[in-house]
């Protein structure tokens, strides 16, 4: 569902459905039937602990960053207790994997050379080097055959301490070459969600007030279906006369649509119920806020589940703009064009006077529902 705010003012009385598929609800870019809305929910939930603690003083300036790592490093024990080499190499790039890989293949052809070299290439039966480096060269393209165990018989190993370091590389190639080849079908086999996030959240007018507002799409061809979203606020507040973290579970204007077709503008509709109601700009930045977003869906390719995390600070959000639609209709053919490279792009858009409610930084202790 890509939703602008412009295109969602003037519903609040219509009957809504649960759920939405996806495909907006502009027909005027797409041909496809309009979908009707789903009501909200009453309340909001106060999350009193999501991990992260309460304390401000011993905590980094943000929780995760623009690609959904959590900004968490681990001290405090041996490295390799911590390190997790499969993961590592599972969820590394394709470009530094391939050159690990090959610098392993290097340094251990590089290893077993050196060593046939100080045995002697005498015992290399059919070495025809001259020199020095002609025969350091023999031993390393032989120690390349035997770790792949090609073995083209051009040269073979003679005597029992060559015979013995040959039979011990070839062995050392088959468990290597077994765990590079789980680690590349690992990699093709681990379902990932291939979603795109805009760069900035916008704060836009919604209905009769605003919204806080992002957008997400599917960049990659397949169907990604049964997608729903979770939006959490951190913010820092006063309690006791000392700052504290709390988290709440923000309401949205669709928690989930059928399928992830021509983008999603997630939508906290800011209302009485809801933790920024009454927020002006300068309070949220104080507050140092941070939304969290968790993306579940079902990838039908691989018929799994994927997950996808990102995080948007208060300086990332643009106040007074609202994103542009990013879909239109081709009009030589029945598709719908998806320009994933305007799902950023926004223009001005006036918000309404905010109404008056409590301070954002208020005591914990005054019971004041949130």
């Amino acid at each position: 569902m890509e939703n602008t705010p412009n295109q969602t003012q003037g519903n609040s009385e219509e009957s809504m459905d649960s759920t939405n598929l996806g495909y907006g609800t502009s027909t005027e870019k797409s041909s496809v039937p309009f979908i009707r809305k789903r009501t909200k929910k009453k309340h909001i939930k106060d999350i009193t602990n999501l991990g992260f603690g309460a304390s401000t003083s011993n905590q980094g300036t943000r929780f995760m960053d623009k690609s959904g790592n959590f900004l968490i490093k681990r001290v405090g024990i041996p490295f390799f207790k911590i390190f997790d080499s499969y993961h590592w190499l599972l969820t590394m790039s394709w470009v530094r994997f391939f050159g690990i890989t090959t610098v392993f293949y290097i340094t251990l052809n590089i290893v077993f050379a050196s060593i046939y070299f100080i045995i002697g290439t005498e015992y290399l039966e059919g070495s025809r080097a001259l020199t020095q480096i002609e025969h350091y060269l023999e031993a390393f393209f032989f120690s390349s055959q035997t770790l792949t165990t090609v073995g083209y018989g051009s040269i073979s190993p003679r005597g029992v301490i060559t015979q013995t370091v040959a039979a011990t590389e070839a062995f050392i190639g088959l468990l290597s070459f077994a765990i590079v080849t789980g680690l590349l079908y690992g990699r093709f086999a681990r379902p990932v969600a291939r979603l795109i996030y805009s760069h900035n959240a916008v704060v836009a007018p919604f209905k009769d007030g605003r919204g806080f507002m992002f957008r997400v799409a599917n960049r990659k061809n397949n169907l990604v279906s049964e997608t729903s979203a979770q939006l959490t606020l951190g913010r820092t507040e006063i309690a006791n006369g000392n700052p504290v973290r709390k988290f709440y579970r923000l309401n949205l204007e669709y928690e989930r649509v059928n399928f992830l077709t021509i983008g999603w503008t997630i939508n906290h509709p800011v209302d009485e119920d809801s933790p920024l109601y009454g927020v002006t700009r300068e309070q949220f930045e104080e507050s140092d806020a941070e939304f969290l977003v968790l993306i579940n869906a079902f990838d039908n390719t691989y018929s799994q589940s994927i997950h996808s995390t990102h995080s948007y600070k208060w300086h990332e959000f643009l106040w007074g703009e609202k994103f542009i639609p990013m879909y239109e209709r081709d009009e030589k053919s029945e598709y719908t064009l998806l320009h994933l490279d305007k799902i950023g792009q926004t223009i001005p858009a006036g918000l309404p006077d905010l109404a008056q409610t409590e301070p954002l930084l208020i005591n914990a202790d005054d019971n004041i529902n949130l």
